[in-house]
């Protein structure tokens, strides 16, 4: 049913693969030309980040997290849930215009690279708990908010 609309709908421009083995993505995403997937009430999309890791535009639902990973309009299009409309002409836009999707992969490789590189990111990590552990522990529960001092007021 699903890849007769697709064959409807973008005649021998979509292939839609349904369940994918993890130890194939790689090969499928290498393979792809823009990465395509709504995401009802994502938290996050760990699947944006991978498909922009490797140079695919997304066009997905403008819902749940998937708008803390997917640059609106640098890279992809993130439009209004259920506005099958709108995510057809998003679609539509990226297959038409090639130099845009070049870009979009392009910026959105970037992104992922710059906001989301593992190594950069424990470092952060590393330096956040490190600054704890330098602290004496009453300091860090006294802090206002934490509960020690709603407790006592």
């Amino acid at each position: 049913e699903r890849s007769e609309l697709a064959r409807r709908e973008l005649p021998g421009r979509a292939t839609l693969l349904g369940r994918v083995p993890r130890e194939k993505m790689a090969g499928v995403f290498s393979a792809a030309d823009l990465f395509v997937f709504p995401g009802i009430r994502e938290s996050l999309g760990m699947v944006y980040l991978e498909a922009q890791s490797v140079g695919l535009p997304v066009v997905a639902f403008d819902n749940g997290g998937i708008a803390e990973v997917v640059g609106r309009d640098e890279t992809g299009f993130l439009t209004p849930p259920f506005d099958d409309a709108a995510f057809r002409a998003a679609i539509g836009r990226l297959l038409d215009d090639r130099d845009l999707r070049r870009a979009m992969g392009e910026q959105a490789e970037a992104r992922v690279r710059r906001r989301h590189d593992l190594s950069v990111n424990y470092a952060k990590a590393e330096a956040v708990l490190t600054s704890l552990a330098d602290r004496p522990l009453r300091e860090i529960l006294s802090r206002p908010g934490s509960p020690e001092d709603a407790e006592n007021r």
